[in-house]
């Protein structure tokens, strides 16, 4: 997967095609000891993927090749070993940017809705129901982002998950999608203004997370 997506999924790793044309951009899983690749569709990016413990099958969230970015495309989740597919739709009618986590179970999806047509300014984060194909949004979480892109992870509870984008980070609530405000390094007069989390004005860690469970 480009941009270091590196993503294993039941039965394989998740590999996509040259991206010469967009329209024709094929995502599949490669089996290496065979050297098969199964299908999974046209499409322009991957969010993210799901594999239950010792399953056969993984959840894939991604977006069709032929949707632009800001238009009213959909996202779709595909079953990697059946290839059903659920389509959710965005109700801010302007699609999703690149981004996402499922939660540990795989019961739900975070992703991020674009606000705008050319899906960039800014996203508000969303919930998917994976069995239901149900979204809600998160009234408290808008992210600004220059590219179409944020990020998603979730705490190993299940109840909580950590997001942000170019200027902020958020700890949210999944049942609520309530959130808080989430930095480790306080502004001082020299290098930024105590509001200002901007990640290019500070050196806080606002592009990305891994989270990591204490031993016990």
């Amino acid at each position: 997967m480009p941009y270091g997506q590196s993503l294993g999924v039941a039965g394989g790793v998740l590999v996509q095609s040259d991206r010469t044309t967009w329209a024709r951009t094929i995502i599949g899983v490669w089996n290496p000891g065979t050297g098969a690749v199964r299908v999974v569709g046209k499409g322009l990016a991957v969010l993210a993927a799901y594999t239950p413990p010792g399953g056969h099958y993984s959840l894939l969230a991604w977006l069709p090749a032929a949707c632009a970015e800001g238009q009213d495309c959909p996202l779709n989740i595909t079953n990697t070993a059946t290839r059903a597919t659920r389509t959710v739709r965005s109700p801010l009618r302007h699609g999703f940017a690149v981004g996402g986590a499922f939660s540990p179970g795989g019961t739900r999806l975070a992703v991020f809705a674009a606000t705008n047509p050319d899906a960039t300014g800014t996203v508000r984060l969303a919930m998917v129901n994976t069995g239901t194909g149900a979204l809600r949004l998160a009234g408290s979480v808008r992210l600004a982002i220059g590219a179409p892109i944020a990020w998603a992870r979730w705490l190993p509870d299940g109840r909580h998950l950590l997001t942000g984008g170019a200027e902020a980070s958020y700890a949210v609530n999944a049942a609520t999608l309530s959130a808080q405000p989430l930095f480790f390094m306080r502004g001082s007069a020299r290098f930024m203004p105590s509001s200002d989390r901007f990640i290019q004005d500070s050196q806080d860690l606002n592009y990305s997370t891994v989270v990591v469970p204490l031993r016990r």
